[in-house]
């Protein structure tokens, strides 16, 4: 029987020895696993801590490009706007004296006030309220007020103003009433404060007490100029005109933090149609039936101006400052002489031409008091958000700094 063999010292110890290496060589392995994936961790930790630290960057595209536009195109691009509104300003004024002469002349061949009033808000409605639908994408504009009793309330001011015109145009000479126009913008300067619970600038109580001595030189009462002066009654619905004008706009004013332009004007429409209605009904021989073809072209004209006048002055506010638009204005009296005159044989006199001088005087100072407080206002603003600008980029930079 053969004994098996046995294994030598020699063998033994070098297979120990084989086998010790290769385990060592395995620990060592998976140590410098271990050590390799604790960095890529560490790594990946402070790759994260660094995004994390790192401020967020702001986009600089509109930086270049205003730096890419030369400021010679700039300034002639913005220069052309400023011409577009003042020229579409002007033909706002052009608009409102054709209006005038209109309501004028059909006044006197017979036409009754209320009618040519119904006729205006009929074509004034009608466009407002395609363009209402065409703007709001909504066939019922409306549901879309939101405080439909300010609207309403809107609405029947602007027709006080625009009927007060129109019969005041019946008694006074074109220009004259005209003139008197521009005592709105004063009361509602006088107005506003009081809705407010302020009292009025100086500046405005001062322009007050000057355009009241324009009116008195336009009116002529007899126990300062003497002789018979103009029509009290048109004086007295020339000055309705401006207080439902200025009560209009300062509701507007209002109007503008809810309402759009296009929500504003179909209610305005549609209670000027209301108003002219009511008016034709309870008022006898309010409507008459035209007997000649230039009276409706006539009377036509008169809406289509009414709102050519609107139209061309929105959009001449949205490319020049109001306080521009305004003295633009002032050319309402110049055509209001020069078609009084050919068209009533209206000649104006010395104290007349003076009156009107100083209500536009006063309107012209006024607008440039509110246009230097808008431009202070918006200055405050900028240095408001140039402050919180840099508060911001000062905390990033904390932000970075911080370890």
């Amino acid at each position: 029987m053969t004994e098996p063999t046995s294994r030598s010292p020699s063998r033994g110890a070098a297979h120990d020895l084989e086998v010790g290496e290769v385990q060592q060589s395995e620990r060592s392995f998976l140590l410098a696993d271990r050590h390799t994936s604790s960095l890529d961790e560490e790594a990946a930790i402070s790759i994260s801590r660094a995004h994390s630290r790192t401020p967020p960057t702001k986009p600089k595209a509109s930086l270049q490009v205003a730096h890419d536009t030369p400021p010679s195109s700039q300034q002639g691009s913005d220069q052309g706007k400023r011409l577009k509104g003042l020229g579409l300003a002007g033909i706002a004024t052009v608009f409102q004296a054709i209006m005038s002469v209109c309501a004028k002349i059909l006044g006197h061949s017979g036409v009754p006030v209320f009618e040519i009033l119904l006729v205006r808000g009929i074509m004034v409605l009608s466009i407002s309220y395609m363009k209402a639908v065409t703007a709001t994408q909504h066939t019922f504009p409306y549901a879309l007020g939101k405080r439909k009793w300010l609207l309403v309330l809107r609405g029947c001011l602007g027709f006080g103003a625009v009927s007060s015109l129109y019969w005041s145009l019946q008694y006074l000479p074109l220009s004259d009433a005209l003139v008197l126009t521009f005592l709105s913008p004063l009361l509602v300067a006088a107005l506003a404060p009081a809705f407010n619970k302020e009292l009025p600038s100086l500046i405005v109580v001062v322009a007050m007490v000057i355009s009241l001595g324009g009116v008195a030189m336009i009116a002529k009462p007899s126990f300062l100029f003497g002789g018979k002066g103009i029509n009290k009654l048109g004086l007295v619905l020339a000055l309705m005109q401006a207080a439902f004008g200025a009560c209009a706009r300062i509701v507007v004013r209002d109007l503008r933090r809810t309402e759009t332009t296009d929500i504003i004007m179909v209610y305005s429409g549609t209670m000027h149609c209301i108003c002219a209605i009511v008016a034709c009904i309870t008022v006898p021989g309010s409507v008459v039936i035209l007997q000649h073809t230039w009276q409706v072209v006539t009377l036509l004209l008169t809406g289509s101006c009414a709102y050519g006048a609107q139209v061309t002055l929105t959009a001449a506010l949205r490319l020049v400052e109001a306080s521009p638009a305004t003295a633009m204005s002032y050319l309402t009296v110049v055509w209001g002489l020069i078609l009084g005159y050919f068209f009533f044989s209206e000649v104006p006199g010395l104290w007349e031409l003076l009156g009107a001088a100083v209500v536009c005087s006063t309107t012209m100072l006024l607008g440039w008091d509110e246009n230097r407080q808008h431009n202070k206002q918006q200055q405050q603003h900028q240095l408001q958000l140039e402050g919180s600008e840099s508060e911001d980029e000062q905390d990033e930079r904390e932000a970075v700094t911080r370890p």
